[in-house]
């Protein structure tokens, strides 16, 4: 959902859906991040690479969590203008690194009937993989 936001930031409401699986206070970054990319304007193109790997669980009662550890690649993705006479003009940043360390928490809550939900989210720009 959320790479699906992505590419297109445009005239539609992403919080409903993103609150399928994220919360606060990942769930208004998020929203934040695609309401910056629409007022660019601009949208992302291409894929993410992906390495997850579980790097701790937690079941106890009242906080249970898994955290887990990604090297996110972003080498196949781009931020690309939609401006008038820029459409199409690639406007990735020359210094953010292109491969990074991600955390994540996963947090299961009682309150959703017990759904496991993402509610922090770490880009390490300066962990690179």
């Amino acid at each position: 959902m959320s790479t699906a936001a992505e590419k297109s930031p445009y005239g539609k409401e992403w919080r409903a859906e993103l609150g399928e699986f994220l919360v606060d206070p990942e769930l208004t970054r998020h929203v934040m991040e695609f309401q910056h990319l629409a007022s660019i304007p601009s949208h992302m193109e291409g894929e993410y690479g992906h390495t997850p790997v579980v790097t701790e669980v937690s079941l106890a009662e009242t906080d249970p969590r898994v955290k887990i550890t990604d090297c996110l690649d972003r080498t196949r993705l781009h931020l690309v203008s939609d401006k008038s006479g820029e459409s199409g003009k690639v406007l990735d940043h020359p210094d953010q690194p292109r491969r990074y360390e991600f955390r994540a928490e996963v947090v299961r809550y009682p309150s959703l009937n017990h759904r496991w939900m993402v509610q922090v989210v770490q880009p390490r720009l300066d962990t690179p993989c």
